[in-house]
């Protein structure tokens, strides 16, 4: 993993921050997926550029769910970013949703993601 991503989540954080780290990237990622395959390059923070298919990328998801978790709210499933971001469904109502006493959060990496479809051969270049 490059040592930027690591030093992202090993300094503090404010709230503030580690909402708009985990929007942009949950955002990002979805927007790409809803596209059905046909983007393939993710930019969730400072410029850097991520294939989709990227580890590293899932990686960066699951250490900003982490933060966000650490605040106490519930993980929004992967699918629900892809609406928001690919069909402009409203995601507000899961926003910042406090869990109950004793909740565990879901992260996505431990819940099927949606997949990439597969790309026809004829439009490969």
């Amino acid at each position: 993993m490059p040592s930027w991503v690591t030093s992202l989540f090993n300094r503090r954080m404010s709230r503030s921050e580690i909402l708009e780290k985990y929007y942009s990237v949950a955002h990002e990622i979805g927007g790409v997926l809803s596209t059905h395959g046909r983007e393939r390059q993710v930019r969730p923070a400072r410029g850097w550029m991520f294939d989709i298919e990227d580890p590293q990328l899932y990686h960066y998801l699951h250490e900003s769910e982490v933060r966000y978790a650490e605040l106490g709210y519930r993980i929004i499933p992967l699918q629900d970013w892809i609406d928001k971001a690919g069909w402009d469904v409203p995601i507000e109502h899961l926003w910042t949703v406090l869990r109950n006493e004793g909740e565990r959060p879901i992260f996505t990496k431990d819940e099927p993601r949606a997949e990439l479809p597969q790309r026809h051969p004829l439009s490969e270049e």
